[in-house]
């Protein structure tokens, strides 16, 4: 079998194993979801962010154009932050269908591309499926320590999110890391 195709294949079943890992992480184990919260008078907040935002996007609070330079206003921030709330919000002004078969197929689409680049990988090194649920377990712990615990650090994620995402994500490419291993490890090395 061809690299290419071997490459091809393993980004198939490691793209299949993280989605139907996802699912088990969430629907099953709650992981992640956990963290998340209601909106206290959700009614009145919705009806205020209607009001007053048009546009989807994501809104950090306090906000102040500092692109001016001018002292005053990093002033004015500074106190805004220590004094008052302080936050994220992701928001669309019409939410939309919560599950559709689109987001499904988005999210296999990620895990697919993901998976096909590891899979080059891991391809052109002489590893089966224990070295690429190895390899791919610690890559994900290094990702979370960088990417997770910075989202924890700047922006104020609960560090119980931050521990869930490390862990969809570590067993997530143990499992996909060994299925890419076992079928793209350390295959032949003809060009795709």
């Amino acid at each position: 079998m061809s690299r290419c195709k071997n490459v091809f294949i393993a980004a198939i079943v490691g793209g299949l194993l993280f989605l139907l890992w996802g699912a088990v992480a969430h629907m099953g184990l709650g992981l992640v979801d956990r963290t998340m919260k209601g909106l206290p008078n959700e009614t009145a907040v919705l009806a205020e962010l209607s009001a007053n935002t048009p546009l989807p996007g994501m809104y950090f609070f306090p906000y102040a154009d500092l692109s001016t330079g001018d002292e005053a206003v990093l002033a004015d921030l500074e106190k805004r932050y220590a004094t008052g709330p302080a936050g994220l919000i992701i928001y669309r002004p019409i939410g939309g269908e919560m599950m559709p078969p689109s987001m499904l197929i988005k999210e296999f689409l990620g895990g697919f591309a993901a998976c096909a680049i590891v899979a080059f990988i891991l391809g052109s090194l002489p590893i089966g499926m224990r070295g690429g649920a190895v390899m791919c377990g610690l890559f994900a712990l290094a990702m979370t320590c960088s990417g997770g615990w910075s989202s924890h650090v700047w922006y104020g994620f609960p560090l119980d999110w931050v521990s869930d995402g490390a862990i969809e994500a570590v067993v997530g490419w143990i499992l996909a890391g060994a299925a890419i291993g076992k079928i793209a490890g350390g295959k032949a090395m003809d060009a795709c």
